[in-house]
């Protein structure tokens, strides 16, 4: 595929075997990473033998398939001689579980509008998130903040993910949170990495 093609441009390149040339020469080796949410992109990254990050935010119920996917064919490479896995998930983390939900409508109300087939679309505001919520009664909108992101107070998510590090064994974790204000994103951080730290 033209995906395919692109992405084997540039892992030709980070594995020194360029048709393309950087100037000036001299730059450490980067990490070579590969993004995915399916068993095909885990097996991309497995056969080339690179790091692989899984967008458990977009498609969480194939995590577990793509990971052991990549495991199971990895193959040690320039880059990589043991299977390296990140996860990205979805999570939203307050002081309560109230805030928390609140805080992730932006993201449920986004999803409902892609899913509805829109492209390149901004996340709504919060008002805007629960007008269309509320419009959609839509009974599936409580599954998907269960499904789809982690939501809730600092024990709650922490146990969360610390149960998601250990059932796919990860070697990396990131957090994607979209807020409609900065001061949210700055509060929510440092409120979930301190608790999951300790």
């Amino acid at each position: 595929s033209i995906i395919n093609a692109k992405q084997d441009e540039v892992y030709a390149y980070l594995n020194d075997e360029k048709t393309v040339y950087a100037s000036p020469e001299g730059a450490p080796q980067l990490e070579c990473w590969a993004l995915g949410a399916s068993p095909s992109s885990a097996l991309y990254a497995a056969e080339r033998g690179i790091s692989y990050a899984y967008a458990a935010f977009a498609n969480p119920k194939l995590a577990k398939q793509s990971i052991q996917a990549y495991r199971e064919n990895f193959k040690p490479s320039a880059f990589l001689k043991a299977p390296a896995v990140n996860l990205a998930v979805a999570a939203y983390c307050a002081d309560t579980e109230d805030k928390a939900k609140r805080m992730s409508l932006s993201s449920v109300a986004w999803s409902m509008l892609a899913e509805r087939g829109g492209h390149n679309i901004p996340f709504p505001s919060m008002a805007e998130s629960e007008r269309l919520i509320e419009i959609s009664n839509d009974p599936e909108v409580e599954s998907q903040m269960n499904g789809t992101l982690i939501v809730g107070n600092q024990s709650q998510v922490s146990e969360k993910l610390i149960q998601l590090i250990d059932e796919l064994e990860l070697d990396e974790l990131t957090l994607l949170t979209v807020t409609e204000s900065a001061e949210d994103l700055l509060k929510h951080y440092p409120v979930s990495y301190t608790h999951l730290r300790a």
